[in-house]
C-alpha cells in the first residue's frame, strides 16, 4: 500500500459516534486538505501509531483547524 492510499483510508475512515464509544469524535472529513498531499511514513511500524502519524499530520496541514477542537 503506498501513502497516498495509506493517508486517504484514513482521511476518510468512518467516524464512531459518541454514543458507541463514550469518548468525543473527530471527524477527520472537516479538515480542508490539500489533493496532493503526501508526506513520509515509517514502513516499520504498527498500524495504531502509523494511524496516530496520518491524523497529526493531516491536522497539522489542514488550513482549517479554528472551531475544530
Amino acid at each position: 500500500m503506498n501513502t497516498k492510499s495509506r493517508i486517504a483510508s484514513i482521511a476518510n475512515g468512518i467516524c464512531l459516534e459518541t454514543a458507541v464509544t463514550g469518548l468525543p469524535t473527530f471527524n477527520l472529513s472537516v479538515l480542508k486538505l490539500s489533493n496532493d498531499l503526501e508526506f513520509q511514513l515509517p514502513n516499520n511500524i504498527r498500524l495504531g501509531h502509523l494511524a496516530e502519524i496520518i491524523v497529526s499530520e493531516l491536522i497539522k496541514s489542514s488550513s482549517k483547524l479554528h472551531g475544530i477542537i
